[in-house]
């Protein structure tokens, strides 16, 4: 898994990217809308997850559960520092880069990811990717 961590994490002077090694298939590439999304951590595992669903086949209805595919990605390299509750990553030569931070609220706890800091999703070739990057540099701390 450490080997797959490194292969999945790229910094350069203008941003990183950092790839979830999860590959989940799906049955169809394009059709079906994105129902819902969500990024958030998971306590347990001490893990940043991010969950999507999708129907199986476009404008049909959300209502029927086995119509739509609910899928779930980890990126293990994402770290929390429970004292200030940022979310960082240990980028080239050991710096700490930090892409967000969780926030407490009525609805529980979210992930907020920084300003210059995005989640990319795709499916093709028969699997869901997920990737959060930036293309500004993020804050070193």
């Amino acid at each position: 898994m450490g080997l797959l961590w490194l292969l999945s994490v790229s910094t350069a002077a203008s941003g990183f990217s950092l790839t979830s090694p999860d590959r989940p298939a799906v049955w169809f590439n394009r059709a079906g809308d994105k129902l819902n999304e969500q990024l958030s951590w998971d306590s347990s595992k001490q893990e940043l997850i991010y969950y999507v669903a999708y129907n199986r086949t476009e404008n049909m209805p959300t209502r029927d559960q086995t119509l739509y595919d609910t899928f779930q990605l980890s990126f293990p390299m994402v770290r929390l520092d429970a004292s200030s509750n940022l979310l960082y990553f240990i980028g080239k030569g050991g710096h700490r880069i930090t892409i967000g931070h969780l926030e407490s609220g009525f609805f529980g706890t979210q992930v907020v990811l920084n300003d210059d800091v995005q989640l990319f999703e795709d499916r093709t070739d028969g699997i869901v990717r997920a990737t959060i990057a930036t293309v500004g540099r993020a804050r070193d701390k």
